[in-house]
């Protein structure tokens, strides 16, 4: 879908995930407040509250009531990779 055909809370979701697949948020990071960001997009507090929603769903950021909106980690970050296990237990690098 180009930018053209998006609606306005998509727009605003593909830049905040944008924003915080590039690093300008970190896992744990609290994002700005929906006003904060309404302002700084220039659009309704509702439309913000649409595309963290979307955020949300796609387990980028996680919603808490009354304490804001937190980046998670990217399912890729929280994967570790088992250690190789050779004979007697030892571990082989």
């Amino acid at each position: 879908m180009d930018k053209a055909s998006m609606r306005p809370y998509q727009k605003i979701k593909q830049k905040l995930r944008d924003a915080i697949q590039r690093g300008a948020f970190k896992p744990g990071d609290k994002l700005p407040a929906e006003r904060d960001l309404a302002a700084q997009f220039e659009v309704s507090r509702s439309i913000v509250r649409e595309a963290l929603i979307l955020l949300e769903l796609e387990q980028c950021v996680k919603i808490r009531k009354g304490s804001g909106v937190h980046v998670l980690p990217s399912p890729e970050s929280t994967l570790t990779p088992e250690p190789i296990v050779g004979q007697r237990g030892r571990r082989r690098v």
